[in-house]
C-alpha cells in the first residue's frame, strides 16, 4: 500500500507539472482530489503515525497560517473602514481560499513525513523529483511555447510546463539540487560497499542529468531561476563545509573556499548585469521598473494596515489603488510571495512565523551535526532545494504555481521525516476519531477551490460564445463563486452586450445590469480602479440613452 501511495503522490507532482499553462484552478482541484484519496488510504490502513521535532515544528506553522487566515475570515471590513485592531480581511473569499491551500500541502508534507521512513525512500523521492524535471527540460527544449498543448486544444499563445519561464525555471532548479545530492550521497554510499563497474555508470548518467537540468535551468533566461539556482547551490556548498568534515581544521579549510567562491561569484555576477540582462532578454527595465513599484505600492499599503495586515490573499483588490502607473493586466499576485504575505497578515502575524522560521533553521542544523555524512549530503539538498524556491519567491509568486508548490513541500515533508531524526521519534495512536478528522479536514478543505474550478470553467468555456450565452454562462460562474474578477468579467460582458442589440430597450437593460452589478461590488471593494471604470461607464452611457 504504501508503495503505491508513494507512485500517486509523485504522479500528481508530474500531473500538476505538465497541466495545461494557465488552468492552476483545475489543476489544483485534481491534485486535492489525489491528495484526499491518498489520505483516505494511508489513514485505513495504519493504526499509528510517526512524528518528528522537525514535522512538528513544520505542523505547528502550517497550523498558524490555517488558524490566522480563518481567524481574520471572521472579520470581513473593506477599504473605507478604519484600521481593526484585530485580525481582518478585505476579501473572505480569497483568505478562506489560503486556508484550504495551507490545509493540503499539511497533509501534503504528513504523507510524505509518514512514507519517507528510511533514507532509500528519501532518495526515490529525489530521484522521481529529478526526473519529473528532466522532462520538463526535455519539454520546454524540444516543444517550445507549449505547442504539445497546442497541438490537443488548438490555442498556441503563451501555453507551456507553467505559466511562464520563470516558475519553469525555479522547477528546474530545485530538482537540479535535488539530483545533486542524490549523486553526492550515492557515489559515498557506493565507495563505502566498494567499487564496482556499475557506479561508474551511474554516476554518469546521474552527472549528465544534473547537467541536463542545470543548462535547461540557465536557458529558461529567468533571472530568479538563475539566482535560486547560484543560491541553493552556494547553500549546499556551505552545509557542506560546516557539517560534513569531521576535524576544525577541514572545517576551516572547506569554509574558506566556499567563501572565495561565493566571493567571487557575487564579483562576475555584479560585473556583468548587463550581459546576464541581455541573456534573459530584459534589457528594457519594464519587468524590473514594474515589480519595484507593485513593491512600493505594498509598502504604503502595509503602512496603513501594520499590525494585523489586509487579510492573506486579499492583496489583488487592494492594491490598485495605490499604483503609481495602471498596468493593462490584472495584478493577481505581487511577484514577491514573503512581501504578500507580510501584507495579508501584519507584523503581529508574521513575527510567530519568523521564530517558527528559526526554531526549524536551528533544529536541522542540530541534524545536521549528528547524523552521518550520507544522509548530511542527503539532508543538505533538501536544505538547499528549500532555499532555491524561498529565494525565487522573492521576486516572483511560486507559492500560487501549484507544480513548484508542491515540490517545495514534497521537500519539507523529506526534510521532516523520520529517516534525519532515529532518536527522536514519537509514535502516536491514530484513533478512528482522528481518522474521520483527517478526511473530514480534507474534504472540506477541496470545497472552495472545487467551486472556484467550477466557476473558471464557466467563465473560460464562455469567452468565444454569442453574448447571450456568455452572459448565461458568466451569472451561473458568479453564483457559484462570488470573486470580484469574475464580477468584473461579466458586468463588461453586460457592458459590451449592451452595443451589440439594436433595440434600445435591451441596450438599456444590459447597461442597468452592469451599472448595479459595479454598485455591488464597489460596496464590497471600493477603490477597485477596474470596477470604478465599468461604474462610470455604464452610467455615463445610461445618461446617453435619456
Amino acid at each position: 500500500m504504501d508503495f503505491f501511495l508513494k507512485v500517486l503522490l509523485i504522479t500528481c507532482l508530474f500531473f500538476l507539472t505538465f497541466a495545461f499553462a494557465g488552468a492552476e484552478p483545475w489543476a489544483f482541484s485534481i491534485a486535492q482530489g489525489l491528495v484526499l484519496v491518498s489520505a483516505v488510504l494511508w489513514v485505513f490502513s495504519h493504526k499509528h503515525w510517526i512524528s518528528t521535532p522537525l514535522f512538528k515544528i513544520t505542523f505547528w506553522g502550517l497550523s498558524f497560517l490555517i488558524g490566522y487566515a480563518l481567524l481574520q475570515s471572521l472579520f470581513p471590513h473593506t477599504l473605507l473602514d478604519p484600521s481593526p485592531w484585530y485580525p481582518s480581511t478585505l476579501v473572505r473569499l480569497y483568505t478562506l481560499e489560503h486556508a484550504s491551500y495551507f490545509i493540503t500541502y499539511l497533509v501534503v508534507v504528513f504523507l510524505i513525513c509518514q512514507l519517507a521512513v528510511r533514507t532509500p525512500n528519501v532518495r526515490h523521492f529525489m530521484l522521481a523529483a529529478a526526473l519529473c524535471g528532466l522532462a520538463v527540460a526535455a519539454t520546454i527544449n524540444m516543444l517550445p511555447a507549449g505547442s504539445y498543448i497546442g497541438s490537443l486544444t488548438g490555442r498556441h499563445a503563451g501555453l507551456g510546463p507553467f505559466l511562464n519561464r520563470n516558475h519553469a525555471g525555479v522547477f528546474l532548479a530545485m530538482t537540479t539540487l535535488l539530483m545533486m545530492g542524490y549523486n553526492l550521497s550515492g557515489l559515498l554510499q557506493q565507495y563505502r560497499q566498494g567499487k564496482n563497474s556499475s557506479l561508474y555508470c551511474r554516476q554518469t548518467a546521474g552527472w549528465l542529468i544534473v547537467l541536463a537540468l542545470g543548462i535547461s535551468c540557465v536557458y529558461t533566461r529567468s533571472r530568479g531561476a538563475m539566482l535560486s539556482l547560484g543560491v541553493g547551490a552556494f547553500v549546499y556548498g556551505l552545509v557542506m563545509s560546516l557539517f560534513l568534515p569531521s576535524t576544525k581544521a577541514h572545517k576551516f579549510k572547506w569554509f574558506l573556499l566556499w567563501g572565495v567562491t561565493l566571493g567571487l561569484a557575487i564579483w562576475l555576477t555584479s560585473a556583468n548585469v548587463d550581459a546576464i540582462n541581455e541573456f534573459a532578454r530584459r534589457t528594457g527595465g519594464f519587468s524590473i521598473e514594474t515589480r519595484k513599484m507593485l513593491y512600493r505600492a505594498a509598502e504604503n499599503l502595509l503602512a496603513k494596515n501594520p499590525y494585523w495586515g489586509i487579510g492573506i490573499g486579499a492583496m489583488p483588490v487592494a492594491i490598485t489603488s495605490y499604483m503609481e502607473t495602471p498596468l493593462s493586466s490584472y495584478v493577481e499576485r505581487l511577484h514577491n510571495d514573503w512581501l504578500e504575505l507580510l501584507l495579508g497578515m501584519g507584523y503581529v502575524g508574521i513575527l510567530p512565523l519568523v521564530f517558527i522560521f528559526g526554531c526549524f533553521i536551528w533544529r536541522v542544523s542540530r541534524r545536521l551535526n549528528r547524523i552521518e555524512p550520507y544522509k548530511k549530503m542527503v539532508l543538505g539538498a533538501l536544505v538547499s532545494c528549500l532555499s532555491a524556491m524561498c529565494v525565487g519567491c522573492l521576486v516572483d509568486f511560486d507559492f500560487s504555481i501549484p507544480a513548484v508548490a508542491f515540490l517545495f513541500f514534497i521537500s519539507l515533508g523529506l526534510v521532516a521525516s523520520p529517516s534525519f531524526d532515529k532518536g527522536n521519534l514519537h509514535i502516536h495512536s491514530l484513533s478512528i476519531f482522528k481518522k474521520i478528522l483527517i478526511i473530514v479536514v480534507m474534504t472540506g478543505a477541496m470545497w472552495l477551490p472545487l467551486q472556484k474550478t467550477r466557476a473558471w470553467r464557466l467563465f473560460l468555456f464562455g469567452k468565444g460564445l454569442r453574448p447571450e450565452a456568455k452572459i448565461a454562462l458568466y451569472e451561473q460562474g458568479l453564483s457559484i463563486y462570488d470573486g470580484p474578477r469574475f464580477a468584473l468579467r461579466l458586468g463588461n460582458a453586460y457592458y459590451n452586450a449592451a452595443w451589440r442589440v439594436q433595440e434600445e430597450t435591451q441596450r438599456r437593460a444590459y447597461l442597468e445590469q452592469a451599472l448595479e452589478l459595479a454598485q455591488t461590488y464597489l460596496k464590497k471593494y471600493p477603490k477597485d480602479k477596474e470596477l470604478s471604470r465599468l461604474y462610470m461607464r455604464a452610467r455615463r452611457a445610461l445618461s446617453t440613452q435619456m
